[in-house]
């Protein structure tokens, strides 16, 4: 009974989530593209505008950035892009990708090129990206270009899991579903099926893990564990990893830009050169966030606040005393 009560408050919280998803997407369902994407900025806005909610992002920034370090306007940065992705998303739930409007307002950056070569390569690739605001509708984007499979985790809701099946089937996409109850084997394995089809497995690899379930690496000076799983796939399958960072051009555009293709080998010791692997994109990915902090979505992340707020930063900068 106690601990029922004592996630009375969280499942509250998820219960409200979902409530709240499902009557936007009722209430948005007949609406034209524009005024869906345009009430969606509208939601972006008013989430700004709720105080807990703002305190929490600028704290957990200072905390990333250290105090006097977070770029001025980076708020409000994040909750435009929040806005974009909201309007966006529900467009291309109810019209599908292509009929939505959306791929109107995106692009690729000249480095695609770089996605182009690994693919040519004819052993599949790895197409990593943080969650960065519409990193799965750029994978959308991007497949018709190049066939992109997401993997996608399995909610523990099945009406959510009702909304995410749809959504995805809207993008046109092919997923790789990931049980929550799926063993490490069966995972790689689906994983493999897809490079090996010369296809893109698309791979958001900055969810905080259990210790038994990654590696220790360092971000936003804090030491947190993370999935090496992208980094081993590409062992395995000797399969080129890219990684996709999405900018806002003028006028709201969203170009797509592409890193070289990475390459790892197959011998030697391959939990050292997953781990070393792992940390060098996650430093990567600190870098654009310092250039872009309003475009990642982790900043309110459960997981990623914990680790913020209760380890003091590693590297002994000044702003400990915050966490």
């Amino acid at each position: 009974m106690g601990a029922a009560l004592g996630n009375l408050p969280r499942d509250l919280r998820r219960a409200a989530t979902l409530s709240a998803m499902r009557g936007m997407l009722i209430t948005t369902r007949r609406l034209p593209p524009r005024a869906t994407m345009a009430l969606g900025a509208a939601l972006g806005t008013g989430a700004g505008a709720i105080l807990p909610l703002r305190a929490r992002l600028l704290r957990n920034l200072a905390l990333g950035f250290g105090p006097g370090c977070v770029p001025d306007g980076a708020a409000g940065s994040f909750f435009r892009n929040l806005g974009r992705w909201f309007g966006w998303s529900m467009a291309i739930y109810h019209r599908g990708f292509w009929d939505s409007g959306v791929p109107d307002q995106i692009g690729f950056h000249e480095s695609v090129v770089h996605l182009d070569e690994a693919v040519g390569r004819g052993r599949g690739a790895i197409l990593a990206s943080p969650h960065q605001f519409c990193y799965d509708i750029g994978a959308a984007y991007i497949s018709r270009r190049h066939t992109v499979v997401p993997v996608v985790r399995q909610s523990a809701n099945p009406r959510r899991e009702a909304m995410i099946e749809r959504w995805y089937q809207a993008t046109g996409m092919e997923i790789v579903r990931r049980p929550r109850r799926s063993s490490i084997v069966a995972d790689t394995f689906a994983c493999l099926r897809v490079l090996k089809r010369g296809r893109l497995l698309a791979i958001t690899p900055d969810v905080i893990v259990p210790p038994a379930a990654g590696v220790r690496i360092r971000m936003f000076g804090r030491d947190v564990c993370l999935s090496p799983g992208m980094v081993v796939l590409a062992m395995r399958a000797r399969a080129p990893l890219v990684t996709c960072y999405f900018h806002w051009g003028r006028g709201g555009r969203h170009l797509l830009h592409f890193t070289e293709a990475v390459e790892y080998p197959a011998t030697g010791e391959r939990e050292r050169t997953a781990a070393e692997g792992l940390q060098t994109w996650c430093r990567q990915c600190e870098e654009h966030f310092r250039a872009h902090p309003g475009s990642w979505m982790f900043w309110l992340d459960k997981r990623w606040t914990r680790a913020l707020r209760e380890q003091p930063p590693v590297d002994g900068s000044p702003h400990a005393s915050l966490a």
